[in-house]
């Protein structure tokens, strides 16, 4: 199973096919393309108007993707915003945060930076600061609330693993192409999985009538899907002697079988992702 994930800042239509990653099995992050698409445009605005217009720089954005958070790296810093609703963070590549300093400061850019250029105080306020209008872009494309004053300060980067939102950021003139990175916590992301398929949830039932009714015949015909993950034989001596509270012995396979209506179709791998199991790589049963 594969879905474009890949966009582009003119139109943000789908460019490339990417292969589904297991851990996001559960999580409709494959449903994130319109999310996307609106916060390019955001992002795209701040860019514009605190760098293209006023110091006559191109930062441009050029796709939006969810990716797995690579190992910490000390060349750029995550800052966040802690909110009683839950936390978002952005990390934005240190060698393009120092080429926005430049331009804020009326170089457009021409100074040469890179990661071993020594760190100032105006370099963290000014990263604070830009944090701060892309956080509140994120959250404009989530929950707009116009109330919401954010204060943003350095956070501990994700897990290694954890899904994020990459931006790729392009400036031409600069030679300069890199990303920033936004992640939010669970309660975020339930946030941001509800508003993407609102229309789900509000569905009248005679809607939804009308389109089964008109849906292919295969997809009207319910059935029962089952797991069987392990299985056991015992003497008839030893059922008849089973108590509440006994302990049966067992060893979790790595594999699970799949019945649907009873019949074994597909045989699975068994995975962990936060704390569930979850079921991927079906195979079909010769």
């Amino acid at each position: 199973m594969s879905r474009s994930n890949q966009l582009s800042i003119g139109s943000f239509t789908s460019s490339q096919p990417v292969v589904l990653d297991p851990c996001t099995l559960g999580r409709p992050f494959h449903l994130l393309d319109d999310f996307n698409g609106r916060l390019g445009r955001q992002v795209d605005r701040v860019l514009s108007s605190r760098f293209n217009r006023r110091r006559g720089a191109a930062f441009t954005v050029s796709g939006v993707s969810t990716a797995s958070c690579a190992a910490p790296s000390g060349a750029a810093v995550w800052r966040g915003i802690e909110l009683p609703t839950g936390g978002v963070a952005v990390k934005i590549a240190r060698r393009m945060l120092l080429a926005m300093l430049d331009c804020h400061y009326g170089n457009k850019g021409s100074t040469l930076f890179d990661d071993a250029t020594p760190e100032t105080e105006t370099e963290h306020r000014f990263g604070a600061l830009i944090s701060t209008a892309l956080l509140d872009a994120l959250i404009t494309c989530i929950e707009p609330s116009p109330d919401l004053t954010l204060l943003t300060k350095p956070v501990a980067p994700p897990e290694r693993g954890r899904r994020v939102i990459r931006v790729e950021i392009r400036e031409p003139a600069l030679g300069l192409a890199d990303a920033l990175e936004f992640t939010l916590d669970d309660a975020w992301l339930s946030r941001l999985f509800a508003s993407v398929a609102p229309a789900r949830a509000s569905a009248s039932p005679a809607s939804s009538f009308n389109a089964m009714r008109h849906s292919p015949l295969a997809e009207r015909i319910p059935i029962t899907v089952s797991v069987r993950m392990l299985s056991r034989d015992l003497r008839l001596d030893e059922l008849f002697n089973l108590a509440p509270g006994d302990i049966l012995p067992v060893r979790v396979s790595d594999t699970a079988e799949v019945l649907v209506e009873g019949s074994r179709l597909y045989r699975a791998v068994i995975a962990e992702q936060g704390g569930s199991l979850w079921l991927t790589s079906f195979e079909d049963v010769e």
